[in-house]
């Protein structure tokens, strides 16, 4: 009960009963358990009047009591409760106080990417844009929440095309517009399976002063994956070639589902070829889906080799036997 534990702590407050470390480490878990943003809400203040924030700051305990302050995990829990709550106000200050005191380092990324979760649950695109465009060089979007975003930049023409602007309109203003978001538009018109307004978004990116990346090259191949764009999928592969990329695991899944859509075993047989040259390690999925379109084909032999191939590449085959035997 949070709302118990809280009660405790302002009764030992109030009466001048010391706290030591590891009892407001339990009421803080049992707020963020609970997500009990009120009790968090007072937690942080009492902290704030109290004790410490981080360890940096000048201590106002006495000598002869335990320091008490929050510590970047702390920050953390916190700031990802507040983002499901959601609480974006109270989550932008945690992150603060989190880059104010224990400055901007990799673990930091949780608390970043806590906070853009705030966002999106709040459906605020501008401030997941400008959250992005700001971000730290070395810190990455959470795949998992990078799927979230994507819906929000449009799955239809207007919406899509208002967001496309929007970006524009910063750029116009001045202001930096990070490679990040411009992928993001991508990949949000590619899930659309809009290729046409995916392929004229890559083409702008110069006029941004971005140069594309091996992941706009995949996020371009994912409506191609998604609607069976054969020549499309092709001329991206030989730009992604053109641009010094080198085709990974994850360019040959996206080009072997494109070419699976239309049952085009020869040009896969091909791809298949080709990663192996290059010595490129094919992911599980790919296997499964080449399996799971051969068996649908028909053709029992091949399903087989492929199998027998991924048996090679020590994936675990169980799945994929029985796909064939089915």
């Amino acid at each position: 009960d949070p709302s118990g534990a809280l009660d405790i702590i302002n009764y030992c407050v109030n009466n001048k009963i010391p706290l030591n470390s590891s009892q407001l480490e339990s009421g803080l878990l049992l707020c963020i358990e609970q997500n009990h943003i009120t009790g968090l809400q007072q937690l942080y203040q009492f902290y704030v009047s109290n004790c410490a924030i981080a360890r940096q700051r000048e201590k106002v305990n006495s000598k002869d009591k335990e320091d008490l302050y929050l510590t970047e995990g702390d920050l953390c829990r916190m700031i990802e409760c507040a983002a499901r709550t959601p609480s974006s106000e109270f989550a932008e200050r945690l992150y603060n106080d989190l880059c104010k005191y224990y400055g901007q380092d990799n673990y930091h990324s949780i608390g970043w990417n806590a906070l853009i979760m705030s966002y999106v649950n709040e459906a605020n695109l501008h401030k997941i844009i400008s959250c992005i465009n700001e971000r730290p060089p070395d810190f990455v979007i959470n795949p998992i929440l990078n799927d979230k975003i994507v819906p929000l930049f449009g799955t239809d023409d207007l919406t899509l095309d208002q967001n496309y602007y929007y970006l524009e309109d910063l750029k116009n203003s001045g202001k930096t517009v990070h490679i990040e978001c411009m992928n993001l538009v991508v990949l949000a018109c590619s899930r659309a399976v809009e290729l046409d307004r995916a392929y004229a978004t890559f083409v702008e990116y110069p006029n941004f002063s971005l140069k594309p990346t091996l992941k706009t090259f995949h996020n371009l191949l994912e409506g191609c994956s998604r609607s069976g764009h054969v020549t499309h999928a092709e001329r991206i592969f030989d730009e992604l070639k053109q641009h010094k990329f080198a085709p990974n695991d994850m360019t040959f899944e996206l080009l072997i589902k494109t070419y699976l859509l239309k049952r085009d075993f020869k040009n896969v047989n091909e791809a298949i070829s080709t990663a192996i040259d290059r010595k490129t390690r094919l992911t599980y999925n790919t296997f499964h889906a080449i399996v799971t379109a051969l068996v649908e084909y028909g053709d029992l032999g091949q399903a087989l080799d492929i199998v027998s191939m991924a048996k090679t590449m020590l994936y675990p085959i169980e799945e994929l036997n029985e796909i064939v035997s089915k």
